[in-house]
């Protein structure tokens, strides 16, 4: 059986599911990633093109309340707008999975899940990712600042269009000439602050005696 070319991040604390659901996944899907500590998928997230996330909405004994899983929800959807969020709660905590669908959540899943269920509805969210991304990426092409196609600069573009819907400070390296600052105007122009000015100040002009002020 061929497999869909996806990738699929799967983030629950306890073990069991995670081993379960990527068993029940990898028969079917190119990348399975898994991680048991939520905060490390932000970075993954902005190193990998994931198509849809499985989250769980709790990650702490004692804490039933979904809130964790509600903000993680709000980062992955910040982050990387193009990837669906299917949520993994117990039955008791429909209402949370709810008002998940209402922030943006693509669907839910009930613990414990029925394998065909869940492949049909991973299934349907990456063919819903992909047809997002494929639109992103037409709406992106009227606006390159660099001319090229090659994978280098679609990763460029990708990685810079993630990192213009955060706060993140960025650092971009490169050879005199190769474009840094056109790619700075670029994250600028996508990002939350677009409306506001950029201010570009060229250090190796600045004389010793005005670099501070």
């Amino acid at each position: 059986m061929k497999k869909t070319q996806a990738s699929i991040l799967i983030i629950d604390d306890q073990e069991d599911i995670l081993f379960a659901s990527k068993m029940a996944l990898k028969k079917h899907f190119e990348h399975i990633y898994t991680l048991a500590e939520p905060k490390k998928a932000i970075t993954l997230l902005a190193e990998n093109e994931i198509d849809v996330v499985l989250l769980d909405m709790n990650y702490r004994i004692g804490f039933e309340d979904g809130r964790e899983g509600i903000y993680m929800l709000r980062e992955i959807k910040t982050l990387s707008p193009n990837t669906l969020v299917i949520l993994m709660t117990a039955f008791g905590k429909v209402e949370t999975a709810v008002e998940g669908l209402k922030l943006g959540a693509y669907d839910y899943i009930l613990k414990p899940w029925d394998n065909d269920k869940l492949l049909e509805v991973v299934k349907s969210a990456v063919a819903e990712s992909r047809k997002t991304r494929k639109k992103s990426e037409k709406d992106n092409n009227t606006e390159r600042f660099f001319t090229g196609e090659s994978a280098v600069i679609t990763k460029a573009y990708n990685l810079a269009g993630k990192v213009a819907n955060t706060d993140a400070n960025v650092l971009i390296l490169g050879e005199n000439g190769t474009g840094k600052y056109v790619l700075a105007h670029y994250i600028h122009t996508h990002s939350n602050r677009a409306a506001k000015p950029v201010i570009h100040v060229d250090l190796g002009a600045l004389y010793e005696n005005i670099f501070e002020s």
